[in-house]
């Protein structure tokens, strides 16, 4: 019996339902869907971030996909005033 077989010897074991299908490289359906949200909500110009964040929170989505939304977009936010009351804006997006 020869013990000096490796892990990279083994056989690679099958995978019991065929072969898979390739990965995509596309965005996540969530991710599209806050980018085509921001892309949308921002075509007239800035917004509060307020009134930006409500809308997207009735369409299910989080801070976090609004932010990758627009760190995809290339949009800044900028924030304007001080204290709780200053707000943000969301300009819209570079191109």
């Amino acid at each position: 019996m020869n013990r000096d077989r490796t892990l990279a010897d083994a056989p690679a074991p099958a995978c019991p339902s065929g072969p898979q299908p390739p990965l995509r490289a596309s965005r996540p359906p969530c991710t599209a869907l806050a980018v085509d949200f921001l892309r949308f909500s921002l075509r007239t110009g800035e917004r509060s971030r307020r009134e930006l964040m409500l809308a997207a929170a009735r369409l299910g989505l989080t801070p976090k996909m609004i932010r990758v939304a627009r760190e995809r977009l290339g949009a800044v936010a900028e924030r304007r005033g001080f204290g709780p009351k200053g707000g943000g804006n969301e300009p819209a997006p570079c191109r």
